[in-house]
């Protein structure tokens, strides 16, 4: 019999993430701005320089923003070369281009290189500034999102723990930043499967950005979601559930319907109602979903294949549970036929059971029928961006097998060779 944890299998064998939430790094840059410890302005430097340095930063910010990462790494680099002409090479808005610098590096996947970057800019900042500084929180929180990525979580912990103390010392403990740092330690906690210890950061987070941000802003929207794959590795579905409506809702209010990140609450949504055989509402989430990716990603897209894969199991769950019930109608006549019952009720009865199961019989074969070109379809996708032999596509191949021998075996009404 099909068995959903398969489902869970070839999830983490595809190593697919729907969210865009989390797509690049987080940007947190630094603007021209009176310092309390080191002079900002000196002889050299004007209003016009104040301004360029202004509109850099912008152009940055609104560059990377869109994912234009080319066009972020040239105006990075643009702005350390003015900041070290202008400013001086040990100067504040130095550190932050070369923080500016280790944000492209990491979202293109040059870590070593951002490491470099982000470790002499918080030199900088520390000489400049002190150590005790929002900038200084700011590029320790980067430097620890690097050690993440690079699966170095003690140091991660470690530089994210520094980033929260000083941001509560530096502000008033309900404060934006605060709840970043927060954040990002219950993503680490989560990784690592210290999962009440992610809990605990994301409610604080959640709490936090409700108050600072607005109960319905995106970042409470990410938290939920978060907060809510917590609860269903602990088994908690009911939370999960609810906080994924919580999170859709808040992503439709500010996104509108057709953006992946509602994508990804339907397919959380989809899957945390697989999990409490809640097939129809299962099968409802992951065809919005579905419907949202075709028209957002391209048509051989990884995260397609992996809504294609969970909405046919959702169909053969469904079938080999009709194929159960039906078995047990045909026991019951089968019973009847045994003890010879011969009175006219029990013989009406059988009739209206037989009928029954002819067309409980055809509508196991249209379920099945909707799982095949699905799985076939997910295996196409699979093959084409990972290859043949990808561990995903033997999980599928063996399901599209499976599916077969169930539709073989449940009824001798619907034709293999329709199905093929």
């Amino acid at each position: 019999m099909f068995k959903i944890s398969r489902m869970s299998l070839f999830l983490s064998l595809l190593f697919i993430s729907v969210s865009t939430a989390n797509a690049q790094p987080m940007l947190q840059v630094a603007k021209l701005g009176q310092s309390n410890s080191t002079p900002l302005y000196s002889p050299k430097i004007t209003s016009d320089h104040e301004a360029t340095w202004s509109e850099l930063t912008d152009e940055f910010v609104s560059s990377y923003s869109k994912g234009d990462l080319n066009k972020a790494g040239s105006i990075a680099q643009n702005s350390l070369s003015f900041s070290k002409r202008i400013f001086g090479k040990q100067h504040q808005n130095t550190a932050d281009a070369l923080n500016k610098m280790g944000i492209v590096s990491e979202a293109t996947g040059d870590l070593e290189a951002a490491k470099s970057y982000y470790e002499d800019s918080l030199s900088m900042f520390e000489t400049s500034l002190g150590k005790e500084n929002a900038k200084v929180a700011m590029v320790l929180n980067n430097l620890a999102n690097l050690f993440f990525l690079k699966e170095q979580f003690a140091k991660a912990e470690e530089l994210h723990l520094r980033s929260l103390l000083m941001r509560q010392n530096l502000f008033s403990s309900v404060h934006p930043t605060v709840a970043r740092s927060a954040y990002n330690l219950a993503k680490l906690y989560e990784k690592q499967s210290k999962l009440d210890d992610a809990v605990m950061f994301y409610k604080q987070a959640s709490v936090l950005w409700k108050k600072t941000l607005g109960p319905n802003h995106l970042n409470v929207a990410n938290t939920f979601n978060n907060l809510a794959n917590v609860y269903a590795a602990r088994g908690n579905n009911t939370a999960s559930e609810e906080l994924h409506l919580k999170a859709l809702t808040i992503r439709e209010s500010n996104l509108g319907p057709d953006h992946m990140e509602v994508a990804e609450s339907l397919f959380n949504l989809g899957t945390i109602c697989t999990k409490q055989e809640k097939y129809d509402e299962a099968e409802s989430f992951y065809q919005e979903a579905l419907g949202i990716m075709e028209h957002a990603l391209e048509e051989n897209d990884p995260q397609i294949a992996m809504t294609l894969y969970s909405l046919a199991n959702i169909y053969h769950i469904q079938a080999q549970n009709e194929v159960i019930y039906n078995q047990g109608l045909s026991d019951i006549i089968n019973e009847n036929e045994k003890i010879k019952v011969s009175d006219a009720a029990t013989s009406n009865k059988n009739n209206v059971i037989i009928v029954q199961l002819k067309f409980r019989k055809q509508y196991v074969g249209e379920i099945f029928g909707k799982a095949e070109p699905l799985y076939k379809r997910a295996i196409n996708i699979v093959e084409t961006n990972y290859g043949a032999e990808h561990p995903s596509v033997k999980v599928m191949k063996e399901e599209l097998t499976m599916l077969y021998a169930n539709i073989e075996n449940s009824t001798k009404q619907v034709s293999l060779s329709a199905a093929e």
